[in-house]
């Protein structure tokens, strides 16, 4: 997943393929051992952020953001954009990123 506004994303393959970006790996929320699941689920684990069913995305899917790293443009265009989250889903991904920083730094 890429973590960037929808037009950030837009302007950085349109216009220059070194435009940086952060991304994430998408991950099965039941490949995840014990009962690590249940806790994303339920939205326990700061580290996973569970995705809404939203076609054509299937449920059961999070993005893991311990993970997150750098990259470029030219390197992510290649890749089939599935859908991109609304002005809701960007404020809830931005609480969910600061909470987990502030946790690392201050828990």
């Amino acid at each position: 997943m890429i973590v960037a506004h929808n037009c950030e994303v837009e302007k950085g393959l349109l216009r220059r393929p070194t435009w940086p970006f952060s991304v994430a790996p998408m991950i099965e929320i039941d490949t995840l051992p014990n009962q690590e699941p249940q806790f994303v689920r339920e939205r326990k684990f700061l580290r996973y952020w569970p995705l809404p069913e939203v076609a054509p995305l299937q449920e059961g899917w999070a993005v893991d953001l311990d993970l997150v790293q750098p990259t470029i443009a030219q390197e992510v265009r290649a890749g089939n954009r599935l859908v991109s989250i609304d002005d809701r889903g960007q404020a809830a991904l931005a609480g969910r990123l600061l909470n987990l920083v502030s946790w690392r730094e201050f828990g």
